[in-house]
């Protein structure tokens, strides 16, 4: 908001607000690290001087701040919405990764079982994805409708389709396993924790590698 002395705040038109991001939010440019060496040369030059004692991936992210610096000089919103855009296209390839690992942590799960084969649990992780892949077509349908019409029931039409998953997950382990309730709540639960961790990981690889193709 903009907002004068003597008079009432004003909403920033979406010129201002860029304005405002690049010229105070990303002001003193792209900082990953608390340096601040405009170019390669200086930074190296204070290396060898022994004036900075970094580590390898301190010099790595120094390097990349050098370079986007460099690329984008003041345009701050600029370099957010390249990056954005690449770690957007990037979860393709995450989703892609996800799947055999996946399947990895079924055949872990269901060691015991030896009449499911790895291939087994890649079939059943295939067909869950496929189930998600609906959902959330649904749920974007949903929050497109939701844009539209701006009713509150939608919200919880989407709060409950997203559950929905997680329902679906345990009851596709308990029809497709065979295996009693408690058993398939216990993995259930294992299942989800290991996929948040695995999927945690995965994106934090994806987000250096997106930062790395900036």
């Amino acid at each position: 908001l903009n907002k004068d002395e003597g008079h009432d705040s004003v909403p920033m038109s979406r010129e201002e607000f860029k304005h405002f991001f690049d010229s105070t939010v990303m002001e003193g440019g792209i900082r990953f690290t608390n340096t601040h060496y405009k170019t390669k040369a200086a930074y190296d030059s204070a290396l060898s001087s022994g004036k900075m004692k970094d580590n390898w991936f301190k010099r790595l992210l120094v390097y990349k701040e050098i370079e986007l610096n460099e690329k984008y000089h003041n345009e701050g919103g600029k370099a957010v919405k390249d990056y954005a855009n690449i770690l957007l296209h990037s979860l393709p390839q995450m989703l892609f990764i996800l799947l055999p690992l996946f399947a990895f942590i079924l055949k872990i799960l269901y060691i015991r079982r030896k009449e499911y084969y790895y291939v087994n649990h890649s079939i059943f992780s295939i067909h869950f994805y496929i189930f998600i892949f609906i959902t959330m077509l649904f749920i974007f349908a949903l929050n497109k409708l939701n844009n539209e019409l701006n009713w509150s029931v939608i919200n919880y039409i989407e709060l409950i389709t997203g559950l929905g998953i997680f329902l679906y997950l345990y009851k596709a382990m308990r029809g497709f396993y065979q295996q009693r309730r408690a058993k398939t709540v216990f993995k259930f639960f294992i299942l989800c924790l290991s996929l948040f961790l695995t999927i945690l990981f995965l994106f934090l690889i994806f987000v250096f590698y997106s930062l790395y193709k900036l």
